[in-house]
This record gives C-alpha cells, sequence and structure tokens, in this order.
C-alpha cells in the first residue's frame, strides 16, 4: 500500500509530455483516438488528485463513524450522511482541479482529436492563425471566451475549492 503510494508521488515528477508516445500507442490500441473517450480517459488518472484524496480521508475523525454505529446507522447511512457531506470540498477540489489542468492543455487534444468536430478550444485557437495572416479579432474574442469559462465554474465553488485544498494539508 505505502509503495503504491509512493509511485503515485513520484508520478508528480515525471512531465506529461514524455508519457505522451507510450499513451497515445495504447489510446489506439484501444480505437480511441479521434474520439471524446481518448482526450477524456486518460486525463482521469491525476496523481495529484489521489493524493488530495488520500491526505482528506486519512485525517477523517473515525469518531463520527463510531458514534453513528452507536446511533444505529447502517454502513450506507454513514456513507450518504456522513461521509458524503463532508467530503464535498475534496470532491470540488478534485473536479476544479482537473478541468483547469485539462482545460488548458494543448498537445493531448492536439494529438488525439484530429477532426474539427471534437476538436477543443484551446487546438481550435490555433486555427486563427494562418501561413500569412492571423484573424486577430477573432482571435482575442475566442481567447476571452475561453478564458471565462474557468471562471465560471471556479467562482461559485471557491470557497469550498479553499477548504478543499486545506483540509486535505493538515495534518492534527
Amino acid at each position: 500500500k505505502k509503495a503504491l503510494y509512493l509511485v503515485v508521488l513520484f508520478s508528480f515528477m515525471i512531465p506529461f509530455e514524455s508519457i505522451t508516445i507510450p499513451l497515445y500507442t495504447v489510446v489506439d490500441k484501444l480505437g480511441w483516438v479521434n474520439t471524446f473517450a481518448g482526450i477524456v480517459v486518460p486525463s482521469l488518472a491525476d496523481g495529484m488528485v489521489l493524493f488530495l484524496f488520500t491526505q482528506f480521508f486519512s485525517e477523517f475523525p473515525q469518531s463520527l463513524f463510531e458514534a453513528a454505529r452507536v446511533d444505529g446507522a447502517s454502513w450506507t447511512q454513514q456513507f450518504f450522511r456522513i461521509l458524503l457531506p463532508l467530503s464535498v470540498p475534496v470532491f470540488v477540489t478534485a473536479g476544479l482541479m482537473i478541468f483547469m489542468t485539462h482545460w488548458n492543455s494543448y498537445l493531448w487534444p492536439l494529438l488525439i482529436a484530429r477532426s474539427p468536430d471534437i476538436r477543443l478550444i484551446q487546438v481550435a485557437l490555433s486555427d486563427f492563425r494562418g501561413s500569412h495572416t492571423t484573424e486577430w479579432a477573432k482571435l482575442y474574442a475566442a481567447s476571452t471566451i475561453s478564458a471565462v469559462l474557468p471562471l465560471v465554474f471556479f467562482f461559485p465553488f471557491q470557497k469550498q475549492f479553499v477548504q478543499g485544498i486545506t483540509s486535505a494539508g493538515i495534518k492534527g
């Protein structure tokens, strides 16, 4: 268990660009090139998110579960009434971190999304540059839209994001 955890922690030190070719080979063999699954599924395995969840749940007070068992709560009631409501901040934090990381990614969507139908916005922004001209007005407008959307997701969940970061990092 600890060895696997160390492998996950060491995965932070490996840049994504160094595993791009082997990952592309796997995605190609699965037939996911030029599909949304090829873009989304490899991005779900994020070591930072696993680290956040591990830190959060390792410090979760067991006395809450013991008190619920004394009160006669079943395992499902403990999960849905205690664990899930108290872990909302770490879920929101993980979701926002994954979204922000992959919203700004360029290399992986460029390799996987060959069709303009599934091209993501960061790759589509490069379409405004031609070989001889650049459509600056359209590029600036699309860049502004691509910058506003993450803010729309971040601001309503800012409180939970900060709670998730601080609760996963505090030992005590």
